[in-house]
């Protein structure tokens, strides 16, 4: 018999969203290429979808502790993995643009054969300059 362990099921998460915290953002998706002569990188833009997500602004965009500052961003998003919100793609939302810098993907449901599914991707967001 095959045993699940769920700390958060997709479902939770679509509830979590839906009842409480959830909003619409704008997700473009970008890919990056690389020029063969100069190196010099270039992203270009798909086609921006609506993503139904958690978006919060930082008023702090630094973290302390006693090492050092690390930088946190501006923004934070809580995307559905489903949603595949990936690093340099943008965000719109609230009238300004932001890049994606960090994605972590967080599983939710860890089953006995060792494999993980993921319910929400926990991404890093700047201002685009």
């Amino acid at each position: 018999m095959a045993v699940r362990q769920s700390l958060l099921s997709a479902d939770d998460f679509d509830r979590i969203l839906n009842d409480y915290f959830g909003r619409n953002v704008s997700h473009t998706p970008r890919t990056q290429s690389v020029s063969n002569i100069t190196g010099e990188e270039s992203f270009t833009e798909g086609s921006a979808t609506d993503v139904f997500s958690y978006f919060l602004k930082r008023d702090q965009p630094w973290t302390f502790d006693k090492a050092s500052n690390i930088e946190g961003g501006d923004a934070v998003l809580l995307a559905k993995y489903t949603d595949a919100v990936e690093k340099d793609d943008l965000i719109a939302a609230d009238g300004e643009t932001y890049v994606v810098h960090d994605v972590i993907n967080v599983p939710g449901v860890f089953n006995e054969d060792g494999s993980v599914e993921l319910i929400y991707s926990y991404c890093n967001l700047f201002l685009k300059s």
